[in-house]
């Protein structure tokens, strides 16, 4: 499959975020992933933001605040968009 990791992070308890794309399974578009790792390199979570048939997301920038809280900057089939995952 077609993965890209665009941006990567961290938080106060020295998890990493990476975000980017990866290929739907049908192969039509692109969807917004994004995996949270431990200071480990386990993955505590996987959030994987589906598309329609032909639609590419895809997550460019991450951020986290002192609340733990992870927002992603993105494209929409080239349209700027900013989404809150928890």
């Amino acid at each position: 499959s077609d993965d890209f990791s665009y941006a990567v992070t961290s938080d106060i308890h020295d998890n990493i975020y990476v975000t980017g794309s990866s290929m739907d399974s049908t192969g039509n578009g692109d969807n917004c992933l994004t995996i949270k790792y431990d200071s480990s390199g386990n993955v505590i979570w996987i959030n994987r933001i589906p598309t329609n048939l032909n639609i590419a997301y895809v997550g460019y920038d991450i951020v986290t605040d002192s609340s733990q809280n992870v927002y992603i900057a993105g494209q929409l089939n080239g349209h700027t968009s900013t989404i809150k995952l928890i």
